[in-house]
């Protein structure tokens, strides 16, 4: 993976851990380079999902600027209630990559399915291993 240029931003305030009076919202934000192998993204959970979008599009975009990547960042998923999860493949020497993300009830449903997008993008046969989990409950 030398050549990737990734970004992983989990941001959970410690004052929403165990507290159910409190609702916490997530984002995630992608950004490619469609002609490398270079990716970034950026998720987080804060308790509106206005501060999780615009912290996750701040981080993907320092990201951005920093690897000098070709690609914007986009919004890709929000999610409340539940764990986010981005998983990633990549061959190094075709200089090819793949990717998924999901939400899902849990840790394990969210890896789950992210597992199984990354697995079903076919530009690459390398494996896919989770990259970051997030959970806002």
């Amino acid at each position: 993976m030398k050549n990737t240029v990734v970004l992983i931003t989990l941001l959970a305030a410690a004052q929403f851990v165990g507290r159910d009076d409190v609702a916490a919202e997530g984002a995630l934000v992608i950004a490619r380079d469609w002609g490398s192998t270079a990716w970034a993204f950026g998720m987080s959970v804060k308790s509106t999902p206005e501060q999780a979008e615009a912290e996750a599009w701040e981080d993907c975009q320092k990201t951005v600027r920093r690897g000098r990547l070709n690609g914007v960042c986009e919004l890709k998923l929000r999610f409340k209630n539940e764990c986010a999860a981005v998983a990633y493949g990549e061959d190094d020497e075709e200089r090819r990559y793949k990717f998924g993300w999901s939400s899902g009830r849990d840790e394990e449903e969210a890896t789950r399915w992210a597992l199984s997008a990354c697995s079903t993008d076919g530009r690459v046969s390398v494996p896919c291993k989770i990259e970051a989990i997030a959970c806002d409950k």
